[in-house]
């Protein structure tokens, strides 16, 4: 049994992100709703259970740069993203390239909802943010595969 806000954000993805979504029926595009409070964590993983394609974490922090997101990059060292408000962390998952990430928040409560995305979503994406001058965007060319 899903609880209704979980039913409405899944509603919200179909409706808002139709055509954008990687699976046409948004519950398995929906990737989950996570908290985090001051102290919590995601133990480092690759998600290698699950089918390719690319991710979006939406994350909301009440304190900034309490959180992070943490991943091992193209020379194997450990890399921090600290969350900010309304950040969206994107990541491709590639079948042969474990992606292993974690999450802490170490004083921040830290919400973040999943969705997976198309190929052409994540393509448009980065197209435009490119163009944007002092974006935050990190990392996500080199996962491309």
């Amino acid at each position: 049994m899903r609880i209704p806000c979980v039913r409405n954000l899944v509603a919200l993805i179909g409706s808002k992100l139709r055509g954008w979504i990687q699976y046409k029926n948004p519950e398995v595009s929906f990737r989950g709703m996570y908290w985090y409070p001051p102290g919590g964590f995601t133990e480092w993983h690759t998600d290698g259970h699950h089918v390719e394609g690319w991710r979006v974490y939406f994350t909301e922090v009440d304190i900034e740069k309490e959180s992070y997101f943490a991943f091992i990059n193209a020379i194997g060292k450990s890399t921090r993203v600290l969350d900010w408000h309304g950040q969206a962390n994107m990541f491709r998952l590639i079948p042969g390239k474990p992606l292993w990430h974690a999450v802490v928040s170490e004083s921040a409560h830290r919400f973040s909802m999943g969705v997976a995305v198309s190929d052409s979503m994540a393509r448009s994406v980065m197209k435009r943010l490119s163009r944007l001058p002092g974006n935050r965007w990190w990392e996500v060319p080199s996962w491309l595969g």
